[in-house]
């Protein structure tokens, strides 16, 4: 994600065609920052950031990201919501793709993500020892 600082960046297709402008103070790419699963672009940008002569920008990395998403965890839907909607409405996802479960963001915890592996593996366990059942049966 890039923020202006000064000068001005131009967002261009795969032909170099203008599709915006940015001036100071706007904020550039912030959906790629998130991504989602089953994005209609496996979560690539879609089209080239350029400078229009000399520009300043503060730019945030992806995991820099992420690491204050660990620090925050109460942030971390509002983004994810904010995210969907912006990934959406620039036709990145399909309808029936919009919501994404919470278990697949990238933001959590360490401990969240070994609680979320225990509760499926759970589940998988019991799959496995329910077939079994069944298969001793037939």
């Amino acid at each position: 994600m890039y923020i202006v600082a000064s000068g001005f960046l131009k967002i261009t297709d795969h032909n170099c065609a203008t599709l915006r402008t940015h001036s100071e103070g706007d904020i550039v790419e912030d959906r790629s920052l998130v991504w989602l699963p089953h994005n209609r672009f496996m979560n690539r940008r879609k089209h080239n950031v350029v400078s229009v002569g000399y520009s300043q920008v503060y730019i945030l990395f992806r995991d820099d990201f992420l690491q204050v998403l660990e620090d925050y965890p109460e942030c971390r839907d509002k983004i994810r919501i904010h995210a969907e909607w912006l990934q959406s409405e620039a036709g990145e996802l399909t309808e029936d793709e919009i919501v994404a479960d919470v278990d697949e963001f990238e933001g959590r915890t360490l401990e969240e993500r070994l609680i979320a592996l225990r509760s499926v593996l759970c589940v998988l366990e019991n799959n496995v020892n329910e077939n079994y059942e069944k298969f001793k049966v037939q």
